[in-house]
């Protein structure tokens, strides 16, 4: 077995600024909002930033209701758990409309053009339906965050993707969606000015406009066009945006945790995830598994012996159901030595490939949202 090395405390000192990423399901909000607790606790200003966090998780922050605007979390609600916060905590719930409009408004470069891409029908519709334009938005606005300096450490929870790689990719994306050859066929020389729908696709043939006009209407063809032709003016600063993110994910003041699941699906994709990283000289600081099932002192590659000697002992005198419940509890039980077994044989395995920076932690018998529940996660990540 790998030692452990996995240093959350070392982290956080180090670090102005904390990623946790993974595919969807995995417990990323929980455990964002639980290592921003801990920051806090260890005296830095933290910042966490979400983007969909469960009304129960923000209740027992003693925040009502979460949006784009940063609000700080009441020390008093940690004194009534028993312990001092010695920093503060403040969070904030991406809003990705605002934040999309936000980016319109520092890179367009007049007040015309501005103006020109809100009022569009389609950047209405499409400002957050963008494939990759969640992802992207976070990290813009986790670097204008960062280049604000109020804070010591901000840590992100990154959007809900099915494929943790979107995170990485997203800059790119964002560019090569506006950069696209379907933009190169969609206007041609000397065709942006004046009403361009009834231009678009002139080489695909008036029998396709024709359909396509009587299917959506003139006027959204020329919103169309009108949407990629203001954003045209947008292309070269996005562009060297995603270049400054990429710079900043690559830097010494970030690093990414990686939150996973002990199931086959999760930790493969996460080891996936971990490639990327590295191929992109990018800075891991360590596996963090959730929902492990607990061992509860058994020496996993022994549980049939244990089994079989519980099975042999008398059932409790005062148990509903006398020894056919015994055996019932028993045969439960030994499915879930089962499923620890091979959730800590991930765990195992996960620690080989990061070199021991790995935390898990166990399955908790109900939902997670409440301040005791998350420092008693915290116990799991080390001591604080």
């Amino acid at each position: 077995m790998t030692a452990n090395t996995f240093d959350l405390n070392g982290i956080i000192d180090r670090q102005e600024v904390i990623i946790c990423s993974g595919s969807g399901g995995v417990g990323k909000t929980t455990t964002s909002a639980t290592i921003a607790i801990r920051a806090a606790l260890r005296g830095k200003k933290v910042l966490v930033c979400t983007i969909d966090p469960a009304k129960r998780l923000a209740n027992s922050l003693g925040i009502e209701e979460m949006s784009g605007v940063e609000k700080e979390v009441d020390k008093e609600r940690f004194e009534a758990a028993g312990v001092e916060m010695k920093g503060t905590l403040t969070a904030l719930m991406l809003d990705m409309k605002r934040s999309f409009d936000e980016l319109v408004e520092r890179t367009a470069p007049d007040e015309a053009t501005r103006q020109k891409i809100f009022n569009n029908t389609i950047y209405k519709n499409v400002s957050t339906a963008l494939g990759g334009s969640q992802e992207y938005i976070a990290m813009q606005k986790l670097a204008d965050l960062h280049a604000s300096g109020r804070y010591d450490l901000i840590v992100l929870d990154t959007p809900p993707t099915r494929h943790a790689l979107d995170f990485l990719e997203a800059p790119s994306k964002i560019g090569e969606f506006f950069t696209a050859r379907i933009v190169d066929w969609f206007f041609k020389p000397g065709s942006r000015s004046g009403s361009l729908g009834y231009r678009m696709f002139q080489r695909g043939g008036s029998a396709f406009l024709d359909i396509l006009k009587r299917l959506t209407g003139a006027q959204l063809l020329d919103d169309i066009a009108d949407f990629f032709a203001n954003f045209d003016a947008l292309v070269p600063e996005f562009n060297r945006q995603g270049k400054a993110l990429k710079e900043l994910l690559a830097s010494s003041k970030v690093t990414f945790l990686i939150v996973t699941a002990a199931d086959e699906l999760a930790s493969e994709e996460s080891v996936h995830f971990l490639d990327m990283l590295e191929r992109m000289n990018m800075p891991f600081g360590g596996f963090i598994v959730n929902r492990v099932h607990r061992a509860y002192g058994v020496e996993l590659s022994e549980k049939q012996p244990v089994i079989e000697k519980l099975r042999k002992a008398k059932a409790p005198e005062d148990l509903p159901g006398g020894k056919a419940t015994w055996q019932a509890l028993l045969d439960n039980f030994a499915q879930f030595l089962a499923l620890a077994r091979a959730d800590h044989a991930t765990v195992d395995r996960l620690s080989a490939r990061a070199g021991g920076k790995v935390a898990a932690v166990p399955f908790f018998d109900k939902d997670v949202y409440d301040i005791p529940d998350l420092l008693a996660i915290n116990e799991h990540l080390g001591t604080l």
